[in-house]
Parts: structure tokens; C-alpha cells; sequence
């Protein structure tokens, strides 16, 4: 069997420093999340450890989102880039 794990907002050391550095920024992508709560790694593991496990052998070809119900509000990212005034440039060829 094959599926996927995607983690959406998880709150890890790395997700602080490079996401949301900024207090600001935090408040700014939290709104986007159900429930105002950022993923932990444990939230992550409780879904890979689902996927392992006898209760899921017919589970297969499937990606489970553990998200909190984030993506179904539409994009979240694009909503933050904007709020944020973030604007990556693209590099010239």
C-alpha cells in the first residue's frame, strides 16, 4: 500500500523561525486555521501511526491532510501573502 501524510500549520521549532518570526505574521496565519490552533508534531504522527496501523489495511492511494480543516477554506497562503504584502520576485532566466 501507498498514501501520503500532508501536514498542513504544524508548530515546530523550524515553522517559527522561517513561517511566522514575527508575532504579526503568527496572528496573520492563525486566522486561516479552524479552532485558531496550529498542528503539533503529534497530531502529525497520530495520522502516520493510523496509516500503519491493522485498522487502515484497506486504506490505499489516499493522501490524508492533517490540517485541521484549513484547506477547505480555500488558499490560506495566498490569503497571508497578500495580508502580509509578501512578494517573492522571480528570478530572472
Amino acid at each position: 500500500r501507498v498514501n501520503a501524510v500532508c501536514p498542513g500549520l504544524i508548530d515546530t521549532p523550524q515553522s517559527r523561525e522561517r513561517l511566522w518570526p514575527e508575532e504579526w505574521m503568527r496572528e496573520l496565519l492563525l486566522d486561516s486555521v479552524p479552532g485558531r490552533k496550529f498542528g503539533t508534531e503529534e497530531d502529525v504522527a497520530n495520522a502516520v501511526l493510523f496509516l500503519c496501523a491493522p485498522d487502515s489495511r484497506y486504506v490505499a492511494g489516499e493522501t490524508m491532510v492533517v490540517d485541521a480543516g484549513t484547506s477547505l477554506g480555500g488558499t490560506p497562503y495566498l490569503r497571508f501573502v497578500e495580508k502580509a504584502g509578501v512578494v517573492r520576485k522571480a528570478r530572472p532566466k
